[in-house]
């Protein structure tokens, strides 16, 4: 892996089929659709539509703060220079040395091809080598199989069971905490 930095924490990776960058103002209309995009409301924890103002001030905010707990990092194929989803890691605790991760392959024909297993064995390295980060975790629905077996593959093990946390629009669904030692 390829790791460039023009300071602390404005990086970019190079892997081999990706490069994971930080946001720029122009990827402000592809994050509002998928971020409205209501299909992928449930597994973010969103529930109503962003303005444009929103992520614009979201992604300046990114770029001219370094001290965020919170690094979304975009995920573009080197292919074609495509960008196919997001990577993030928030909440992040410098004191306790963790972080929660979460991704998004946007479109529905990108997901299922590598390309999430691949920008998070980058992240995973950047909060260990990097970051110096202990742990990380992540909070996935019950629903979501996909997701388990992906963090699963990448070490994550389940530690706990939030039951009936989170409302599909027809029932309560249980999430499961996730969790990855460094």
């Amino acid at each position: 892996m390829f790791l460039m930095a023009t300071s602390k924490f404005k990086l970019m990776f190079n892997t081999p089929r990706l490069v994971l960058r930080h946001l720029v103002s122009a990827d402000a209309t592809l994050m509002l659709k998928w971020e409205n995009n209501r299909s992928n409301w449930f597994v973010s924890g969103t529930y109503q539509n962003y303005s444009r103002f929103d992520i614009e001030n979201f992604i300046e905010n990114q770029i001219t703060n370094d001290d965020n707990a919170q690094y979304r990092f975009v995920i573009v194929s080197l292919n074609d220079s495509n960008t196919l989803g997001y990577i993030d890691l928030f909440d992040i605790d410098y004191f306790n040395k963790r972080a929660g991760i979460s991704i998004l392959i946007g479109e529905v024909e990108n997901r299922g091809k590598g390309f999430a297993s691949e920008a998070l064995t980058a992240i995973i390295n950047l909060a260990k080598e990097d970051l110096k980060l202990f742990q990380l975790f992540c909070n996935i629905h019950v629903t979501n199989i996909a997701s388990m077996k992906l963090f699963t593959s990448h070490g994550f093990e389940q530690t706990g069971i939030l039951k009936k946390w989170s409302f599909d629009g027809n029932e309560f669904v249980d999430v499961i905490v996730m969790q990855l030692f460094l």
